[in-house]
C-alpha cells in the first residue's frame, strides 16, 4: 500500500477498502494481460423462507397442464406468462427453476401438532419433531451443509430474521436446539466485516466517519481504469455500499466498524419491508465478498397495510385463512412483495458474479394459508455451480401414496402427494458438493400399507 502521506492509495487498496479484493475477478478489467478470471470453486447457498403459504391459482404457471409430471422451459418472452404472484420474476427466467408439487411428508405423518409448530421443525430438518411439536428432531439441513464447506476465515452461516415471531427460528443447530435469529442489520454488518467492508486492518475508519468519503478519489481514479461494463458494476457496488452506510448509521452515526446494537433499538423496530430491504444488500455483499456460504432469511411479517388491507386486519387470521376474494388479493400481494424481494436478490448476485455459483432458495412454512401440506411452492434460483438446471418449471405428479397419520379422508392432506419435500433437501445438499442420498426421515409408513420412501435427489432438477 501507498503511504498515507503520499496522498495516494494503491488500485489493490481502494477495492479491497470497498470490499471489492474477492470480487476482482468478476471485473475482468483488473486481470491483467496474462490473468483469467478464476472462480474459488466456492458454492453459496440462501434459503428464505416467508410465512402462510400461498394462493395457489395465483402462483401456478402450469400452462393447462394439471395431471402427471411434466416440465416447461421459460421460453416466453412476455412478461404476462409468469403468475401474479411470481410476476416479479420474469426478467430472471433463464436463471430460475420453479417446482410444483413437492409435500411436506415428513410432518403429515408427525402427529397432531398445530400446522405452524410442524413446519417450524420440519421445514428444513425433515425431521420427527420432539416436545409435542415445540423442538426440532434434528440440525437443519443448511446448518449441516455450512460446517461442511464454510473455510476457517469464513463465518459458518448467517441468520437473519425476526426472533420475536410467533413460531420462532426455522434454523435448528442440533436436535432440540434452535439457531438464534440475528434481526439488527448493523450487528449483522458487523459480524459479517468486524474490521469494516474491506475485512481487513481498516485504519481507514479512524480517518472519517465515511469509508466512502476517505477513498471517494481513488475510487474514481479506479473507476476510470476499468471498462465502461465494469464501472458500472463498480458504481453498483459503491452506491450499494453507500446505501448500506447510511442505513446502518441513521440511528447514530457510528461507524459500521463499532455498531452498538443499544444504538438501533429504532431502526429494529421498523417494519419488515424496511429490515428486509437492509438484509438483502447484505446477503449479497456476504456472497460477494466471500465471507459466508449458507445464509438462511427468515423475514418478519408483513402487516395488513403492507399488502393494502384495512389496518385492523389480521393477517394470519383475518387474511391468511380466509378464502374470501379479498383476503386472496392481500394474500397475492403478500406473496408478490416477497418475490419482488427475491428478484432484487437475483440482481445483486447477479452483479457480485455470484449467481451461477449460488442456489438461492424461496420456501412458505405451509402450502395454502389453511395450512395444507400439499403442492408445496418452491422458487429456485441459480445454477449453483452448474449443478441444477436452470430455465425451467417443473411439476411432479401427485402419485405417491400419504403417510399413515394423516387426517380424514376428505382432508388435502390424505389424499396422494407428489414426492416428499427431504427430497429437495438432498438436492441441494447434494448441489452444495455433500455426499448424501438422505436427509431426516427416509421413509414412513404410507396410509393403506406398504412405506413412503423420502431418499435420492430430485433428478430432474439437477444439471
Amino acid at each position: 500500500m501507498t503511504s498515507r502521506t503520499s496522498g495516494r492509495l494503491s488500485r489493490r487498496r481502494v477495492l479491497a477498502l470497498l470490499g471489492l479484493s474477492p470480487v476482482v475477478p468478476f471485473l475482468p478489467s483488473t486481470w491483467g494481460k496474462n490473468a483469467h478470471a478464476q472462480s474459488n470453486g466456492s458454492r453459496r447457498m440462501l434459503v428464505m423462507v416467508s410465512q402462510h403459504g400461498t394462493v395457489r391459482e395465483n402462483w401456478y404457471m402450469r400452462r393447462g397442464q394439471e395431471a402427471g409430471s411434466w416440465d416447461y422451459q421459460f421460453d416466453d418472452a412476455d412478461p404476462a406468462s409468469f403468475s401474479p404472484i411470481l410476476n416479479a420474476l420474469h426478467p430472471y427466467r433463464e436463471h430460475l427453476t420453479v417446482v410444483d408439487g413437492l409435500a411436506m411428508a415428513s410432518q403429515i405423518g408427525d402427529g397432531a401438532a398445530n400446522q405452524h409448530d410442524g413446519a417450524r421443525q420440519h421445514l428444513l430438518t425433515g425431521t420427527k419433531f420432539i416436545e409435542g411439536g415445540q423442538s426440532p428432531g434434528g440440525p437443519s439441513f443448511d446448518q449441516v451443509v455450512a460446517k461442511a464447506v464454510a473455510r476457517p476465515d469464513q463465518l459458518s452461516s448467517l441468520e437473519l430474521g425476526d426472533p420475536t415471531f410467533p413460531w420462532g427460528s426455522y434454523v435448528a443447530l442440533d436436535r432440540g436446539v434452535k439457531a438464534p435469529l440475528e434481526r439488527d442489520p448493523a450487528a449483522a454488518f458487523a459480524r459479517l466485516f468486524p474490521t469494516g467492508a474491506g475485512g481487513g486492518n481498516n485504519d481507514a475508519m479512524d480517518a472519517k466517519p465515511s469509508l466512502l468519503d476517505f477513498v471517494a478519489n481513488e475510487y474514481a481514479q479506479v473507476a476510470r481504469s476499468l471498462s465502461q461494463t465494469d464501472r458500472e458494476k463498480l458504481q453498483q457496488h459503491h452506491d450499494l455500499l453507500r446505501d448500506l452506510e447510511k442505513r446502518l448509521t441513521a440511528a447514530s452515526g457510528a461507524s459500521c466498524e463499532n455498531a452498538n446494537p443499544a444504538d438501533f433499538a429504532g431502526y429494529r423496530e421498523a417494519w419488515m419491508p424496511e429490515i428486509l430491504d437492509a438484509y438483502i444488500p447484505l446477503a449479497a455483499l456476504a456472497f460477494g465478498c466471500d465471507r459466508v456460504p449458507v445464509i438462511v432469511l427468515q423475514p418478519p411479517g408483513l402487516d395488513a397495510v403492507d399488502v393494502g388491507a384495512p389496518a385492523e386486519m389480521d393477517v394470519h387470521q383475518d387474511i391468511a385463512h380466509s378464502t374470501e376474494p379479498a383476503a386472496l388479493e392481500y394474500m397475492t400481494r403478500y406473496n408478490a412483495i416477497h418475490a419482488e424481494r427475491f428478484a432484487k436478490l437475483i440482481d445483486l448476485f447477479s452483479l457480485y458474479g455470484v449467481l451461477d455459483s449460488t442456489v438461492a432458495v424461496w420456501l412458505t412454512e405451509l402450502a395454502t394459508g389453511s395450512h395444507e401440506l400439499t403442492n408445496m411452492p418452491v422458487v429456485m434460483a441459480g445454477s449453483c455451480g452448474g449443478a441444477l438446471k436452470t430455465g425451467q418449471y417443473v411439476c411432479y405428479a401427485r402419485d405417491v401414496p400419504t403417510v399413515f397419520l394423516a387426517p380424514a379422508e376428505d382432508s388435502p392432506d390424505a389424499q396422494p402427494t407428489g414426492p416428499a419435500h427431504n427430497r429437495l433437501l438432498v438436492t441441494l445438499m447434494q448441489a452444495m458438493g455433500l455426499d448424501v442420498n438422505s436427509y431426516g426421515e427416509t421413509s414412513m409408513p404410507a396410509r393403506k400399507g406398504g412405506t413412503v420412501d423420502f431418499t435420492g435427489a430430485l433428478s430432474e432438477l439437477q444439471a
